[in-house]
């Protein structure tokens, strides 16, 4: 039997959304290209630019899955405490240059 295509709600895209600019903040905040991060997780570079826009729906789960699947214990927790944090916090601060 086909299973039938799951259509997500207005409220759910404007979560994936919400998501998406979250991440962009975070990688900015960080000063990494989306090149880095797509080699980090092991995706096209093209698919990060989908999941910051929320065109690319990917649950946290997932993220995290990919994110720290070769990380040690102790960098896995601290990552963890990072994405909780990004939940929590809204906006990144701007990230300062120097002159």
């Amino acid at each position: 039997m086909a299973e039938a295509k799951r259509v997500h709600t207005n409220e759910e895209d404007q979560e994936y959304a919400s998501m998406g600019a979250r991440l962009r903040q975070a990688r900015e905040y960080l000063g990494l290209s989306q090149e880095a991060v797509a080699e980090a997780l092991g995706v096209p570079r093209a698919s990060v630019s989908a999941m910051e826009s929320g065109r690319r729906k990917v649950s946290s789960l997932e993220l995290r899955d990919r994110a720290t699947k070769n990380l040690t214990q102790e960098d896995r927790e601290q990552v963890l405490r990072f994405a909780e944090f990004l939940k929590g916090a809204g906006q990144a601060p701007a990230r300062r240059r120097s002159p």
